[in-house]
């Protein structure tokens, strides 16, 4: 990974404030072919803010100017603290236009990566896990929205403290991507693409090691997936420390041309090697699929705890009895007289039908451990049996296969709302629907464990969303929550 250059200060050709006074430039924080992007100060509210100005060169070029535009207008219609927020659009005095965006206080997450790598720490399976978790939930926000980002790279995602966080800078374990009380905030949504509308930017788009191969043919076709490559890309260079290879191919698994991804826990290879097929189709096929398999593989594994010695070994049976059994009694030739039934040990001599002692030999006393252990085995498959003729494979007698829909009943135009699913370990996949004037956006009807359902909506209505969800042998259960959109 290369180091973040260094940025000098600023040129006598630069501005020291915009907005008639109101944003004070403090220094600059970085800057590419399109844009430089500085920290100021509001002096109106008394925050830091960042200043995006978009550059000489391309200021006058429709185009581009109008994709700086696009910019402003999504970043300000997402409402959501996992993307930056526009404060202000404005244009300097000579018709250069800027925008100004919340301030992230920690840096971008190539400069904790950068980091990472100068302390030589790698994160562990649980702090990518976080990672990981960050990535999807902030992507969801647009995916929603039927708004892929096309330019996901570590640059472009920004880290800042959370609201009521401490002033000081949190200091976390050697390999936290994100320290606690941190938050990730997707930037720089300049070459997204609304869905939605149909259209978008005519240029190429993206960044090499990241950008699909859709992207990079023209005309190809961009969706949700194109963000979820990028993000499998992302998520190898954050586990291994190293830059994506722009030459690798994958295809059905394997590895057809470039670098190999580097060292990966186990099971995470695999499905970042999904995540980076050439072929969309093969790929996870929504952001919150792609989360839920990351999780899985990255997912501490399950170790049995050991069985319970007992403190002392129990002594050894005796070898030969020391001392006589009680008699048993059974049917048998008696002699001497009797009278009236008989009961208990029996003395003397009898006579007539009758009951008389038999002490059995030691064998039959006592059942061998070939025996026991045979009708044990003989009860187990009787369980067992039992259990599935009750459950049709899904469940228990007393645990049918049933699925739980939890969620808000009321939700606000504008605000993101979310439904969470307990299903059964059993259940390996579903679906979702909604009833009313709303529509799932194409793709987003699967569901997959450990996933839920987000969304947010511009219109009052009254919808009913429905999960159904499967087991392996068939067996379906759904469940129902009604909401309703209000002002």
């Amino acid at each position: 990974m290369s180091v973040p250059p260094s940025q000098p200060p600023l040129s006598p050709g630069e501005a020291r404030s915009f907005g008639s006074g109101r944003y004070v430039v403090q220094r600059r924080l970085g800057a590419g072919n399109f844009a430089t992007v500085y920290l100021a100060h509001d002096e109106r509210l008394d925050v830091p803010v960042a200043l995006k100005l978009l550059s000489d060169r391309w200021s006058w070029d429709a185009e581009v100017r109008g994709r700086f535009v696009q910019e402003a207008r999504l970043l300000r219609s997402i409402n959501d603290p996992r993307v930056v927020q526009i404060r202000d659009i404005a244009e300097t005095d000579d018709g250069r236009p800027y925008l100004v965006m919340d301030f992230a206080t920690e840096g971008t997450l190539e400069q904790r990566m950068f980091e990472l790598v100068q302390r030589q720490a790698r994160p562990d399976a649980s702090q990518l896990r976080v990672a990981a978790r960050a990535l999807a939930d902030a992507l969801a926000v647009l995916h929603d929205r039927r708004i892929v980002h096309r330019d996901i790279k570590p640059s472009n995602l920004l880290i800042t403290r959370e609201p009521g966080a401490p002033g000081a800078p949190a200091v976390g374990a050697p390999g936290d991507v994100l320290r606690p009380g941190e938050r990730l905030m997707l930037a720089d949504l300049g070459l997204a693409k609304d869905l939605a509308m149909n259209s978008g930017v005519t240029v190429g788009a993206g960044t090499a090691g990241y950008m699909s191969p859709e992207q990079m043919v023209p005309g190809g076709r961009i969706d949700e997936r194109t963000d979820i490559y990028a993000t499998s890309a992302l998520l190898a260079q954050i586990a291994t420390g190293e830059a994506p290879d722009p030459a690798r191919r994958v295809s059905g698994g394997a590895l057809e041309h470039g670098r190999p991804l580097g060292p990966l826990p186990p099971a995470l290879s695999p499905v970042l090697l999904r995540g980076l097929d050439v072929n969309p189709d093969r790929r996870p096929q929504t952001i919150q699929q792609w989360a839920a398999e990351v999780d899985s593989a990255l997912a501490p594994a399950l170790v049995p705890p050991p069985p319970a010695r007992p403190s002392s070994p129990p002594p050894p049976p005796p070898s030969t009895p020391t001392a006589a059994p009680p008699p048993m009694y059974g049917p048998g030739p008696v002699s001497g007289p009797v009278s009236g039934p008989v009961s208990g040990p029996v003395s003397g001599p009898v006579s007539g039908p009758g009951w008389h002692p038999v002490v059995p030999p030691a064998a039959a006393r006592r059942p061998s451990p070939r025996l026991i252990a045979a009708v044990a085995a003989a009860a187990v498959v009787l369980v067992v049996a039992l259990v599935v003729a009750f459950s049709g494979g899904g469940g228990t007698a007393d645990q049918p296969f049933t699925v739980d829909l939890t969620g808000p009943t009321e939700v606000k135009v504008g605000e993101s709302a979310r439904w969470d699913v307990a299903a059964p370990s059993t259940a390996v996949s579903g679906t979702w629907s909604l009833t009313g004037p709303v529509q799932i956006g194409e793709g987003r009807d699967q569901w997959s464990p450990g996933s839920w359902f987000e969304g947010t909506w511009n219109v009052e209505a009254t919808a009913t969303l429905t999960i159904t969800v499967r087991d392996a042998q068939g067996n379906t259960a759904s469940d129902s929550v009604t909401f309703v959109v209000v002002p």
